[in-house]
């Protein structure tokens, strides 16, 4: 679980770094990696909040976490 979060960070890293450096074939093969990271990031998230809080704690921890991700996202 710790590792799509890693792998979805650093995928985030070489996406600026190719649209700084790359092509456009590049920049799309990084994004689409990056989105498909992100896909097994957000579950794993879930998963992690539903074993470390309370059933009152979850629906406003999830609200948070989409909150950041839509963020940092758009």
């Amino acid at each position: 679980m710790i590792w799509c979060e890693t792998l979805s960070s650093i995928s985030v890293f070489a996406v600026l770094i190719t649209l700084m450096f790359g092509t456009w074939k590049i920049v799309f093969f990084v994004t689409l990696i990056s989105a498909i990271l992100s896909q097994f990031s957000q579950p794993s998230g879930m998963k992690l909040f539903k074993q470390h809080l309370s059933t009152e704690q979850i629906q406003l921890a999830m609200s948070i976490y989409q909150t950041i991700f839509a963020y940092l996202w758009y």
